[in-house]
């Protein structure tokens, strides 16, 4: 089963109780994968936590901004 939200922060456990200062209450920060904002055709649907990166239907998708600038 694939993962609804994840944080690549470590041990941030992400949502309402995202360590990250500048998140803004109730939306995703830019280190958080939250697989409900993200077009059905574009989420992470393999096992277990999302990679940094992973192609969908011919586009790279970036599992969060954060991933997208380290690259």
């Amino acid at each position: 089963m694939s993962v609804e939200r994840y944080c690549t922060k470590k041990d941030c456990p992400g949502a309402d109780d995202c360590s990250n200062a500048y998140r803004v209450k109730g939306q995703p920060c830019t280190m958080e994968y939250v697989a409900a904002d993200t077009s059905e055709q574009f989420r992470w649907k393999g096992e277990g936590p999302p990679p940094a990166r992973w192609w969908a239907n011919g586009t790279l998708v970036y599992r969060s901004y954060s991933d997208y600038c380290n690259d």
